[in-house]
């Protein structure tokens, strides 16, 4: 259960891989998450918002997160409910699991830190950018949509797969 993997092995910054498919935009069974996962070079932590993508079940926090205050820029608190373990495909066809905090904001965060952290590298240009796997050199690209780079991804729905159920475990280590 990745659940109980992520309990056991802190893994705040795992990035997940489960498989591969083609095409991701026009698969079947699947939706966009909109407006995207936001790349922030500001955020400390993944966050998405407690209340969206309600098939993946929030969890209380595990290992280093477990305690956890986090603010805004502005250094207004942000409430913390647990985490999501999002599973979504890429527009390369990759299909990955991200453990995020689920938090009072407004749109859903991957941090360049703790992509950093999963042996990645965050490449930006003024029109796209890309997470580059250090292993392998494997890349998920992002656009820049105004002065924000995002990830487009699209969620799996209706399976028992969204709710956390997948039996798929790797072990990850967290910033």
């Amino acid at each position: 259960n990745v659940h109980a993997s992520a309990a056991a092995n802190d893994v705040a910054a795992a990035v997940v891989f489960v498989g591969s498919v083609t095409h991701a935009a026009s698969m079947t069974g699947w939706r966009p998450l909109r407006p995207g996962i936001t790349m922030d070079s500001g955020s400390a932590v993944d966050i998405t918002p407690e209340a969206e993508n309600p098939e993946f079940s929030i969890v209380p926090l595990s290992g280093a997160r477990k305690g956890k205050k986090l603010g805004a820029a502005n250094g207004t608190p942000i409430g913390i409910c647990g985490e999501k373990w999002i599973r979504f495909a890429t527009k390369e066809g990759y299909q990955l699991i991200w453990p995020f905090i689920a938090g009072k904001v407004k749109k859903t965060l991957r941090s360049v830190g703790t992509t950093c952290d999963a042996d990645n590298y965050a490449i930006f240009y003024k029109d796209r950018g890309y997470i580059v796997h250090e292993a392998d050199n494997s890349y998920i690209e992002f656009d820049r949509v105004g002065n924000v780079y995002l990830i487009d991804v699209w969620i799996k729905i209706g399976t028992e797969v969204d709710k956390g159920e997948s039996d798929f475990v790797r072990q990850a280590s967290a910033p």
